[in-house]
């Protein structure tokens, strides 16, 4: 699997909660971004779930393929720091 990216800044802890969407950056020689529901949060980690992966520069859908790449991102639980995440969506 890929390599993660940090964000230029760190979200607060607070500022994510469960069910939210947030994006991620991801290399593995493609710039990926990675779009995952957070299903569980604590103070400087959070725990998600991948649902969507796309071109980063583009941001056009990798449709061929996007669901072999959700399922090897979701086979280890995803289990990262807040400095991984590029922006979040309220829900």
């Amino acid at each position: 699997m890929g390599e993660w990216i940090p964000a230029q800044r760190e979200f607060n802890a607070l500022s994510v909660n469960i069910g939210d969407i947030v994006h991620l950056k991801m290399n593995d020689d493609f710039n990926y971004l990675v779009k995952a529901v957070v299903v569980g949060s604590s103070q400087h980690k959070f725990m998600a779930k991948a649902i969507g992966i796309f071109d980063w520069t583009t941001k056009y859908n990798l449709s061929l393929s996007q669901e072999m790449r959700i399922q090897e991102i979701n086979s280890e639980p995803l289990e990262l720091d807040n400095c991984f995440i590029h922006s979040v969506i309220k829900t």
